[in-house]
């Protein structure tokens, strides 16, 4: 069941990082200058396929840096700017980690202290407050689950706008875990959110306001926070997903796992910092985050405090995605390289690829642009023969239904998302790297789907009418 969850499954439970690259960056004997026409190249299938809405992406080599802007950010079609602010999603994860390093380079906390006492709100029985330690947060090996087991809304439109402090406290004083802390990676949601309220709580401080004062103060990036005021909300771009727009997403008072917004470019500044970090205490408190921390085996990543490593050991990166937004992050420090991308939907596979292909092609290889499916038009009578559920397994059951001549699909659980069709049978989504294809009788009638994807067959009976039908 947990195999088949992880292939279908979207930002809403990740909010970033999948565990498909791994990839590995030999340091070319020479620079290789990449261009913005380059760029554009490998950029524009993304937009021109109606993957993704628009998107803003940066590259750093050397002392060059080079900034490309693509597609819309709103639904009348403006192009995006420097001045765009999208939401970072996991991202947000490396700035946590970056407070917390503040935290220790001030003498505040050490690294392998116990992460929770008594005067803390957020409270966890005694017999795992003593083992969970801040580097365990800040690696993904406290043991916690992905996500708080009281969480509401789960598949809603601002999953996590009611996780508030109070919720998770709650939720935490009960914690029972199923892993020893230090013993495995294991990516978490919850451990992170706890990582962003708990260091506000040492520094007598909001999550923003520490944020302000000890990283995006210092390094000048002004649009990049948790509240946006007036001025930046007329900034903020649309999200889209499935081409369509959708809700953006809030955090209550438990942002650190996915709250903070930014633009190009401040986190070009941001890249520019891990790349060459000041000589003050927030290069000092980059610089920790930066060094690895943990080594990683086959079911986790080797990892500074927030950051990934990749198979080279010598990128540090990090995506996120919330509801209709995607953004990728990648920092090589050998090659004086960093790539950053900020979109607009959440389609995450596609802007992790293409910032993978910058830093190859900065790396000095050539790049295949992505190919996408094109859409075919299906008559409706012929749509409506796909209508219905189809269980994979218990408690995990497609819907597939109408929303007037679009095709829709709802998943136990998850959000409902369009899909289009590749022919009559086969139908791919643009908001995930995965295809359905139904297997159609000779009377016409459906018998079952076929989920496609990352190299998996999985059949889905069909078991009855679609409960969320809407066109008959």
């Amino acid at each position: 069941m947990r195999a088949i969850e992880r292939s279908i499954r979207k930002s809403l439970f990740v909010l970033g990082v999948a565990a498909w690259w791994l990839f590995r960056l030999d340091v070319p004997a020479q620079a290789v200058d990449i261009t913005v026409d380059e760029m554009q190249r490998l950029a524009s299938p993304l937009v021109d396929s109606g993957r993704i809405a628009g998107l803003s992406l940066g590259v750093i080599h050397g002392e060059r840096e080079l900034k490309l802007h693509l597609g819309h950010r709103d639904p009348v079609g403006q192009v995006a700017n420097d001045a765009t602010i999208y939401e970072i999603g996991s991202i947000t994860k490396v700035f946590t980690a970056t407070l917390l390093a503040s935290l220790i380079d001030h003498g505040v906390i050490g690294l392998e202290d116990p992460a929770f006492s008594d005067e803390s709100k957020l409270k966890v029985p005694a017999k795992v407050g003593s083992r969970v330690t801040w580097k365990h947060l800040a690696t993904h090996r406290s043991g916690f689950p992905r996500l708080a087991g009281n969480m509401r809304d789960v598949s809603g439109r601002d999953p996590y706008a009611r996780e508030t402090s109070d919720r998770v406290a709650i939720f935490l004083r009960s914690l029972n875990l199923k892993r020893d802390p230090g013993r495995a990676y294991a990516y978490s949601n919850l451990g992170f959110a706890v990582l962003g309220y708990r260091v506000g709580e040492v520094a007598g401080k909001s999550y923003e306001d520490l944020l302000l004062e000890r990283v995006t103060g210092p390094l000048g990036m002004r649009d990049t926070r948790v509240n946006l005021n007036d001025e930046q909300e007329n900034r903020f771009a649309t999200p889209f997903a499935g081409g369509k727009p959708v809700s953006s997403w809030t955090f209550a008072d438990m942002p650190g796992a996915g709250g903070i917004r930014s633009t190009l470019p401040d986190m070009m500044r941001f890249a520019r910092a891990a790349l060459n970090p000041p000589d003050n205490p927030t290069g000092n408190a980059i610089e920790l985050t930066f060094q690895k921390h943990q080594t990683g085996g086959p079911r986790g990543f080797s990892m500074g405090l927030g950051w990934h490593l990749a198979r080279d050991l010598q990128t540090r990166w990090h995506n996120g995605e919330t509801g209709g937004f995607h953004s990728a992050l990648f920092v090589n420090r050998s090659m004086k390289a960093g790539v950053v991308i900020l979109a607009n939907s959440s389609n995450g596979s596609v802007v992790d690829v293409l910032a993978e292909q910058l830093m190859q092609t900065m790396a000095g290889r050539k790049m295949k642009p992505q190919e996408f499916d094109r859409e075919i038009q299906v008559p409706l009578e012929n749509k409506r023969r796909l209508i219905g559920r189809y269980q994979l397994v218990e408690n995990f059951v497609f819907d597939v239904h109408l929303r007037g001549d679009e095709v829709w699909v709802g998943i136990t659980n998850q959000p409902t998302q369009q899909v289009f069709a590749k022919s009559q049978a086969e139908w791919f989504y643009r908001s995930v790297d995965a295809t359905l294809v139904f297997e159609l009788g000779e009377t016409g009638k459906t018998s079952a789907l076929v989920l496609h994807q990352n190299g998996l067959k999985q059949r889905a009976e069909y078991i009855g009418k679609s409960l969320l039908q809407s066109d008959h």
